[in-house]
């Protein structure tokens, strides 16, 4: 039964390992997977340690720090993979901050033992940091899947596997070490069953995986500071001019107001929001029609009218785009808002 399960867990350091070299890869098409397979490699390296631990012997203090520094940088490669998926947040450079613990912990390396800092304490704070990360990373999910801020089309059932399994991984090391109520083993024979339906999942679900297809804009190289920065000037417009009420309102138009070239424009427009230049006009305009709908003051103006005044050119461009983005028309839910302010009268 021990050689059973020792050949378990180490197939599932390897598979782990391989899955995320597989992540990595496909990193130049999307920077989600480059955390994505970093915090999959992170944990085949910790699982590696425990495997090493449960089975092994007269195992080195470099070792248990590598384990341990790897097991600190899990949470926040799987943070930074999240918010990856988020089209209201892009990457920045004191992201690399989230890293400091675990980089630390690589650096004293030669310092810290079990006897002098990991079983003094040390190990109790890893694991409690561990269950901040995990909270972090769960709300920043449920919050990008609430409000469809997540940039991945189809279902997500197998990222949130994924992030179930990593967290019940994490989870089985405090259950043991500071609740008792597990054995050790739990961790790394859990994670190396699961890491099969995790593959499966995957391979299923390639389109998942985000690749970017290859477009006009693939040999366009901005910056990601650039970038941000003609996000930041596309929002302060929208914000401060409204240009989107005007429905003869173009690319170039914007361009012209916001200095930033045209075929620069696009590119920011697929990179920064995820959607192309009408797509993201027209949610504006949405939002703007759904304060008019909502306004009492406005009750005279028909659906029409407000579609002419928030910049759509037609009403039929209007009920679709307002369907498409609300999932009702324009005449549902002014009749939904009516009916509420009734009840509320």
């Amino acid at each position: 039964m021990e050689t059973v399960v020792l050949v378990l867990c180490w197939l599932g350091v390897l598979q782990s390992l391989l899955l995320g070299l597989y992540f990595l890869s496909n990193a130049r098409h999307n920077k989600s997977n480059l955390f994505l397979g970093l915090g999959l490699i992170l944990i085949g390296v910790r699982a590696a340690k425990s495997t090493l631990f449960i089975f092994g012997t007269d195992i080195s203090e470099i070792v248990f720090n590598l384990g341990f520094a790897a097991h600190a940088a899990i949470g926040p490669a799987l943070l930074l993979y999240v918010r990856s998926l988020r089209k209201d947040k892009s990457w920045t450079a004191s992201s690399i901050f989230h890293f400091v613990p675990s980089a630390a912990i690589v650096l004293f390396s030669f310092l810290l033992t079990l006897d002098n800092f990991w079983y003094k304490g040390g190990y109790g704070v890893l694991l409690y940091y561990t269950i901040l990360y995990i909270g972090l990373y769960g709300l920043e999910f449920y919050y990008g899947y609430k409000h469809r801020l997540l940039k991945l089309s189809g279902p997500f059932s197998w990222i949130i596997v994924l992030l179930g399994t990593v967290s019940f991984f994490q989870l089985a090391y405090f259950t043991n070490y500071v609740l008792s109520i597990t054995p050790y083993t739990v961790a790394p024979v859990f994670y190396s069953v699961a890491m099969y339906f995790i593959t499966f999942a995957v391979l299923k679900n390639k389109a998942e995986i985000n690749t970017e297809p290859k477009g006009k804009y693939q040999n366009l190289r901005i910056s990601d500071e650039l970038l941000e920065d003609f996000k930041e000037r596309i929002l302060s417009m929208m914000e401060t001019h409204r240009p989107y009420l005007d429905a003869n309102f173009t690319l170039q138009k914007l361009s012209t107001l916001t200095a930033i070239p045209q075929h620069q424009l696009s590119h920011t427009f697929s990179a920064a929001f995820n959607q192309n230049f009408t797509n993201f006009i027209n949610s504006y305009r949405i939002e703007e029609s759904k304060r008019i709908l909502c306004d009492p003051r406005k009750e005279y103006l028909s659906i029409a009218g407000i579609a002419y005044e928030c910049g759509f050119n037609s009403l039929s461009s209007f009920n679709v785009s307002f369907k498409k983005n609300i999932g009702v028309t324009p005449s549902v839910f002014k009749k939904g808002v009516s009916k509420n302010l009734q009840l509320k009268a």
